[in-house]
């Protein structure tokens, strides 16, 4: 278990770390061009999903954080620290649910 949560943080520090270096236009025109080539459609669907929810709301760059993390929640069961993980829990309600 210890090793899903040390996997988990420095997944967190990479898209911090990533993000913080782009910057994204705040226009919906150009929000298909914040998709990440290796995401599927549905990946898409409920990043996009979650992108227009709440543009505006944070900065670009902590806005796309918080999607990334929201994807990897939702798709990939990956956990982060508690006051991250209720803060993805207030944002996602009403996002598109990966979940089986």
């Amino acid at each position: 278990m210890s090793m899903l949560i040390t996997l988990s943080l420095i997944n967190y520090i990479f898209i911090l770390m990533h993000y913080n270096c782009l910057d994204m236009e705040d226009t919906s025109a150009d929000i298909n061009n914040y998709r990440m080539a290796h995401e599927s459609d549905k990946e898409w669907h409920m990043r996009r999903a979650f992108l227009l929810a709440h543009r505006g709301k944070f900065s670009d760059s902590r806005l796309r954080c918080l999607s990334s993390c929201y994807i990897n929640v939702e798709c990939y069961g990956c956990r982060y620290p508690n006051a991250l993980m209720r803060q993805l829990e207030e944002l996602s309600a009403g996002m598109p649910r990966h979940r089986q």
